[in-house]
């Protein structure tokens, strides 16, 4: 609701018995003028369904191999980032080397 943090706090279900749930860490410090969300999460429920999320996502064959290729392609990108980061610097200290230069020469006339 408020775009905040989930936090892990011990709970004592109506039963008696001790659970653990995430929520909202701003309702938690900042009160309820913050964030309205007064409820919580079962740390198992939302671990699960996080779970889940990564199997799916990780061990589908077609995913993972899509997302290798995504890595293989910015890794092959990289060298020629960095000759092009080389020349920029490499330009950049002629330039200030240019400077430098006629900054001493005009110092030495003067």
């Amino acid at each position: 609701m408020c775009g905040g943090n989930l936090i892990i706090t011990k709970k004592t279900s109506n039963r008696g018995r001790p659970q653990t749930a995430y929520i909202c860490a701003t309702q938690h410090t900042r009160g309820k003028t913050e964030c309205t969300n007064n409820l919580g999460v079962p740390c198992t429920e939302l671990t699960d369904a996080v779970l889940d999320q990564l199997k799916t996502f990780f061990l589908d064959p077609a995913r993972f191999g899509a997302l290798l290729v995504e890595e293989i392609q910015e890794h092959e990108k990289a060298p020629e980032a960095l000759a092009q980061q080389r020349r920029d610097v490499a330009a950049q200290i002629a330039r200030l080397d240019g400077e430098r230069s006629r900054r001493s020469r005009s110092t030495w006339t003067a």
